[in-house]
């Protein structure tokens, strides 16, 4: 039950991140998807439990959500405002290694 909710939402993240609008988002959407797949990685291989997965995708959708307020208002990403998502999004990363890298094991 718990896996079944997690794959929709990570279908549904990744529809959100496949959709980005533009071409200044492509190094944001394209850290995003490659984060996307590491957490799936993770899980399929055994790294993350579903538990630590549920939470590294719940931050995910953050940051998602987040971009995608941001583009509300001109459908554009400013510096400042691609700058807050990379550090958000340098912190996700550094925490999916850390979780893949724990010797927890499901």
């Amino acid at each position: 039950m718990v896996k079944a909710k997690f794959l929709a939402a990570l279908v549904v993240t990744s529809a959100v991140i496949v959709l980005a609008p533009r071409a200044d988002a492509a190094t944001v959407s394209a850290r995003q998807r490659h984060q996307q797949l590491r957490i799936a990685h993770g899980l399929a291989s055994g790294a993350l439990t579903v538990h630590e997965a549920v939470r590294l995708q719940v931050w995910q959708l953050s940051i998602a959500r987040q971009e995608a307020r941001m583009r509300a208002d001109d459908g554009a990403l400013g510096p400042r405002e691609r700058a807050v998502l990379q550090h958000r999004l340098d912190r996700a990363s550094a925490a999916i290694w850390r979780q893949k890298h724990d010797r927890q094991h499901r």
